[in-house]
Order: C-alpha cells, then sequence, then structure tokens
C-alpha cells in the first residue's frame, strides 16, 4: 500500500506479519498483513488485506478481505473513496458484518479522478474496528498502539492511480435487427423480406480513461441512405447520464432504419456478397447485404459489419404426362360353299351352305404422343426470378415449353405458372419426363413424371360387321 508520510506504519510488540501476495479473489498486488494472538493454544491468526498499488486506467474497482474472524466477533466502520484533496467523496461504504469481509469497493470513471498533471489519482480510506463478542477492540489486532483493534488506521488510505497520457478510445458494434451478424455466411444472420423494415443499431463503448463530448462522435454508414442518428431510447443499463459526454465504460446507441432490398435481384448502384447466407452449413451460397458502420472521433476510429440475407428462396415443380397412341387393325374375308357342284334335274332343288370367314390382323400402334401441364409454384415468403422453365423426356431429350408469360419474370409469393409442353415420342416405351424451373441466380427446382402407355386413345379397325347378299 502506498501511504502519505505522517501516516507511516508503526507494528505492534507483539508478533506480526506484513507480507505482499496475491489472493485468489483479485490478481491485482496485494498489501497483506497477519497478526498473531500472542499466547495462543491453539494459535489464533487474523489477516487483512488491501491493493498494495494499481497503475490501470481499466479498473472499476477493488476488494478488501479479511480471514480469522472468531465466533461472536464483528467488524465495524467506513471505507470512504474520495479526491486526494477531499473536495469530493464519491462513496462511503458503511461495513457492519459478523463474517469475514469480502468487500469490492468500486472505483468512479477515471475522468472523474483528481489530475495531477502526470496521472489521475482516488484515494480508499479505511477504518473498520474488529470488535470481540463483548464489544471491544481487539487489542492484538491492529498497526498503530494508538487504535488498537482498528483495520487501516484514521486517515489511512490506498492511492489507486491512473499514468498519463490519456488516450480516448471508442469502440463500435453494429447489428442488423438485433443480431451482430459480422459474418454473412454464419448462422444467426438474419432473414429479412424484400420489402420489410430493417434496423441496424450502432453501439458504442468508451474503452478508454477520458470524456468523449457528444459532438467529436460521428457514426457513419457505408451504404448511401443509411443514416444513424443518436437514440434517444436506449434499453436497461445502455445509458449516458444526460451530461452529454460519453465517458468510461458508457455505452451509447446510434440507430438507422431502411427496407430490405431483394437480393437476388438488386437494385443498380448495388453490388451484393454473393456465395453467402449459408447460415454456417455447407449448402450452396446467394446473395447477402453487408454494410459497415463507423465511428470516428479525434485521433481515432473503429469500424464494425453486419448483415442480413432475404430467406431462402423456394419453388416447386409439378407437372403431368398424358399419354395417347393409335391402334390399327386390317380385316380379311373369305367365302365357301359346300358342296361346290349340284346336279338337279328340272325341277328338282337341293341346299347347300355358305361359310363365311373373317379374319382380324395383328394391331399397328402408331402415333405416340405425351402432353401435360408444368406448373411452378414460389413456395418462399418473397418474390423470385423465374429465368427459365425446360422440359425432357429420357431418350428423347428436350421438349419445347409454352408459358403465358415470356421468361424472365417475377413470381410472387405463393404465385403459380402453368406451362404446356406437348411431344412426340417414337414409340411406346416407359420413359421419364423431367421438368425444370430455373430461378433466382442459379437456383434450380424440378418435377417428374412417369411417360408410360396404357390402352390406346385411339382404335381404327377394332371391329367389322359382316353382311352376306344373295341374288
Amino acid at each position: 500500500m502506498m501511504f502519505a508520510a505522517i501516516l507511516a506504519l508503526t507494528f505492534l510488540s507483539i508478533a506480526s506479519i506484513f507480507s505482499p501476495v496475491t489472493h485468489a479473489q483479485d490478481t491485482t498486488p496485494r498489501d497483506t498483513r497477519t497478526w498473531t494472538e500472542p499466547g495462543s493454544n491453539p494459535v489464533r491468526t487474523f489477516t487483512f488485506s488491501t491493493p498494495d498499488i494499481f497503475d490501470s486506467c481499466s479498473t472499476r474497482g477493488d476488494r478488501i478481505w479479511t480471514i480469522g474472524l472468531q465466533p461472536g466477533w464483528s467488524l465495524d466502520g467506513t471505507v470512504r473513496v474520495r479526491l486526494p484533496n477531499n473536495s469530493v467523496t464519491f462513496s462511503t461504504i458503511d461495513v457492519n458484518q459478523n463474517v469475514d469481509l469480502n468487500l469490492l469497493v468500486p472505483y468512479p470513471p477515471v475522468s472523474q479522478w483528481q489530475n495531477n498533471g502526470s496521472n489521475r489519482e482516488i484515494h480508499v480510506d479505511i477504518s473498520i474496528a474488529v470488535l470481540d463478542e463483548n464489544g471491544f477492540a481487539v487489542d492484538w489486532i491492529g498497526d498503530e498502539p494508538t487504535a488498537p483493534g482498528v483495520l487501516g488506521p484514521r486517515q489511512q488510505d490506498w492511492d489507486v492511480f491512473c499514468i498519463a497520457p490519456q488516450t480516448p478510445d471508442i469502440a463500435i458494434k453494429k447489428y442488423t435487427n438485433g443480431a451482430d451478424a459480422d459474418n454473412p455466411a454464419a448462422a444467426g444472420v438474419p432473414l429479412i423480406a424484400p420489402g420489410a423494415p430493417v434496423t441496424w443499431t450502432y453501439r458504442l463503448t468508451n474503452n478508454g480513461p477520458v470524456d468523449i463530448p457528444f459532438a467529436d462522435i460521428s457514426v457513419t454508414d457505408n451504404i448511401a441512405g443509411v443514416n444513424p442518428v443518436f437514440s434517444s431510447v436506449i434499453s436497461g443499463d445502455l445509458k449516458g447520464d444526460g451530461n452529454g459526454l460519453l465517458q468510461p465504460n458508457e455505452v451509447w446507441e446510434y440507430v438507422a432504419t431502411g427496407t430490405a432490398l431483394n437480393l437476388s435481384s438488386p437494385p443498380a448502384g448495388f453490388t451484393p456478397t454473393p456465395n453467402a447466407c449459408q447460415q454456417g452449413q455447407t449448402v450452396p451460397g446467394r446473395n447477402a447485404y453487408v454494410n459497415i458502420g463507423t465511428v470516428t472521433i479525434p485521433n481515432t476510429s473503429d469500424t464494425d459489419p453486419s448483415s442480413y440475407c432475404n430467406p431462402a428462396a423456394s419453388v416447386s415443380v409439378a407437372k403431368t404426362a398424358v399419354t395417347s397412341f393409335t391402334r390399327t387393325y386390317t380385316w380379311e374375308i373369305a367365302k365357301s360353299v359346300s358342296p361346290a357342284v349340284v346336279n338337279l334335274f328340272e325341277g328338282q332343288n337341293a341346299n347347300v351352305g355358305y361359310t363365311v370367314q373373317v379374319t382380324r390382323s395383328a394391331p399397328v400402334d402408331s402415333g405416340w404422343q405425351v402432353s401435360g401441364v408444368i406448373s411452378v409454384t414460389n413456395t418462399g415468403a418473397s418474390a423470385v426470378q423465374l429465368n427459365s422453365v425446360a422440359d425432357s423426356i429420357s431418350g428423347v431429350g428436350a421438349v419445347t415449353v409454352q408459358c403465358p408469360a415470356a421468361l424472365p419474370t417475377s413470381l410472387g409469393a405463393g404465385v403459380t405458372l402453368v406451362c404446356t409442353y406437348s411431344s412426340a415420342l417414337p414409340d411406346g416405351t416407359a420413359r421419364t419426363n423431367t421438368a425444370t424451373a430455373t430461378f433466382n441466380t442459379s437456383s434450380t427446382a424440378t418435377g417428374t413424371a412417369a411417360v408410360a402407355f396404357g390402352q390406346p386413345t385411339t382404335t381404327v379397325n377394332g371391329s367389322v360387321n359382316v353382311r352376306d347378299v344373295y341374288n
């Protein structure tokens, strides 16, 4: 510990130990004192620890602690944080307890410490009495005979220093609709449909030792039209104290708003980040919106990106395959009589039998055709650009498709485009018919149908009527 010269330590004549150590509760170098009760059996000790010296601008507080408070004993006193010249007392902590002390002493922002030219400084005064079960001071504890039982004799303090020069330091963290989203390919990037509102939040933290005036802070975005402004409504503990200064460890928020773009067909002048939006998975990428927030103060600045994606486009393809063909027959007819010759005298008659035989040939199939509709439906939450609809038949190849709209065209969410196709086939072999829709940058969706032939749709000469005329 550092003490004023007039407060030099005087040890009791009884056994005592003075040794700086590092305590598990605090890695700051410590000034730790242990007193031993003379003649005690078993031996009783009492330990008191404070910081030794602290040369850091980042601290917000430190601990004091004791070990060895006996049953029935108590601690009673105060801990005061003040400027060295006593002009300001930042806090006074009352201590009144019957268990060992483990007290975090908070410090004010370094900007409020006393400026001594080469450093800034505050003092912490301790006056805590160790009382026995009868309320009397434990006289074998303490450093001055005039104040037995007192930890930190009256007017004693430890000094907390911040070494100059004091350089400002500011950080920015940007969020899109509440998500950090630094990496547009990582999980957690917000999915925002085209036309939906977007809110960008720019969170500024003063990581340095000095105040930063509001007028010295500039927050900008690299995308034209995105204009951050200071937010008057800040949630939780992210608030300034109304003095127009971003003080050490304070956090301010700026906000900008906009409307999500259709990243599949972005407007002129905007270049999306390609091959992103995988949400941390191994899947094909798509376009992402990435913009960068910048905070600038005199002599330093900081940047942070954030991003969003449109929801993954979802398109389904369904198709039909209606087959047709013609089956043709030919016929042969033969007639015979028995007996073939009959000899009769005049006036005689005889019966003869006639036989008519009709024979149908094997069928001959022809005119195989397949036709149907291809239904392309946007099953996603936002419009897609439908670039093409193609159809092919296994063993045959590409088939011409007729759509009611010229492609490419925009296909709104929930909208179905119905196209038609028709193709002649060389025979009645079973085949597979596949339709493919290409949308957005390079996404595809397919639908299939079996090409199978059953009964003929047209039959030629399937049957004949036979009539015999006798003259």
